[in-house]
């Protein structure tokens, strides 16, 4: 409600302002993405700004879980890199969701993707500690001044400087067509934080994006191993602008084999945006044992009804957050309404991979129950990318709005839709 509450005003003048000049254009009405991976008529988003905090995020998520699977990997981590931050998220088939995080200090209760966010970007700053130990973010250089690598005035090592120090971007093009590196800058920048550390320049640089990297691979391993999930076998899906520059490094913390880099790296979440389809989901607070089937199945069925009446033709995701007699705590798990018997079953199954462990002769109660009513998005027809070819790391490779970077021991070829897969050798 707080945040419903100070948001809502803000955003609803901008999208109410938005909408009429679509409507002056002879538009259509925008649709707007929220936190849940879906998207909402603009009006009700207008309302309800609270709904939106993390839809930057959930679009690019979105757009990973559908080029991946394109890709024929189900079972993959998100990994979105840009200028101040990085965020993370599981996909196990579809994206993982939660009912509640924590955005700026304040709790949120609402469905949403589950994406984890650390301050780890390239205009990330560099620093050094009272014990001479080396520190990258939370603050960033922002896009003004940005890196010193930038030209625009900055003049605190970051990321991005470390990165130019170190030979992994392009000196001889523009990046985005706008912005033309000055390793002159990025060297000085670095040399000044490497001489406060006793290092040299390389070894500052080195030290910067090994610090980075490491608050990243702590973010991947919040959403993966503290969730049950082993990520070695699972494929790395690298995107923002900074993602596949730094993905080798990442994978190889977390014992991953497998990288991909998709050609739309730079800008994901709008492609996201287009394949989401449209979403709704409703929550019925309940309180039942998970043995009450007759009064569960009467709240699914309402659940239901109102979910088609809101949504018609949608395809309907139900779930139920359930948890032992007495925790504090519950898990959601998804609901089969012709096997409600198995409800208690699965709960047990979900809390043993969470946990590493159950109680199956303890009684379980059903807090609440979910419905999530989807649409499918467009299904776009994506240019193919260039002809094969293998590139065995170190190497660059250019990307429309992204670099990537092939580690040693590491083999690159192009993938599909002008993408970029790289596996260990």
């Amino acid at each position: 409600a707080c945040i419903d509450a100070s948001l809502t005003p803000v955003l609803g003048r901008y999208l109410d302002g938005l909408g009429g000049r679509a409507e002056a254009a002879g538009l259509p009405a925008p649709a707007i993405m929220q936190s849940n991976g879906g998207v909402i008529p603009i009006a009700d988003a207008a309302r309800h700004a609270a709904w939106t905090v993390l839809s930057g995020p959930a679009a690019g998520v979105i757009g990973a879980t559908w080029l991946a699977r394109r890709a024929g990997e189900e079972r993959v981590l998100t990994f979105d890199m840009g200028g101040t931050s990085c965020d993370v998220a599981l996909v196990e088939g579809e994206p993982a969701r939660t009912a509640e995080a924590v955005i700026a200090g304040h709790p949120l209760h609402l469905p949403m993707l589950d994406v984890h966010t650390v301050s780890a970007g390239g205009g990330s700053v560099a620093w050094a500690d009272a014990g001479g130990a080396l520190r990258v973010g939370p603050r960033s250089a922002g896009a003004r001044p940005g890196p010193a690598a930038y030209g625009l005035g900055g003049s605190e090592p970051t990321v991005t400087d470390a990165n130019v120090v170190l030979g992994r971007l392009p000196l001889d093009e523009a990046l985005g067509g706008a912005v033309r590196l000055d390793a002159e800058r990025a060297a000085a920048a670095v040399g000044a934080l490497a001489a406060e550390v006793g290092l040299d320049s390389v070894a500052c640089a080195e030290g910067i994006l090994a610090v980075a990297v490491h608050e990243m691979v702590r973010a991947l391993r919040v959403v993966s191993v503290e969730r049950g999930v082993d990520p070695r076998g699972m494929a790395l899906v690298a995107f923002g602008g900074a993602g596949p520059l730094h993905a080798c490094q990442v994978a190889e913390e977390l014992g991953m084999r497998r990288v991909i880099a998709p050609g739309a790296a730079g800008m994901l979440a709008a492609l996201g945006l287009v394949v989401a389809g449209e979403r709704q989901d409703r929550v019925q607070s309940v309180l039942l044992g998970a043995g009450e089937r007759d009064r569960l199945a009467r709240w699914i069925d309402d659940l239901r009804t109102a979910a088609a009446t809101e949504l018609p033709g949608a395809e309907l995701e139900l779930a139920a957050d359930c948890r032992y007699a007495g925790q504090s705590h519950s898990l959601t798990v998804a609901v089969d309404p012709d096997r409600l018997e198995a409800l208690g079953e699965r709960f047990h199954e979900a809390h043993r991979r969470r946990y590493g462990d159950a109680s199956p002769g303890r009684p379980v109660e059903v807090v609440s129950l979910r419905v999530g009513a989807h649409r499918p998005g467009a299904e776009p027809d994506l240019a193919g990318g260039p002809p094969a070819r293998v590139v065995d790391g170190p190497a660059l490779v250019p990307m429309d709005g992204a670099t990537c970077w092939v580690a040693p021991g590491w083999r690159a070829e192009a993938g599909a839709d002008g993408g970029v897969v790289m596996e260990r050798r």
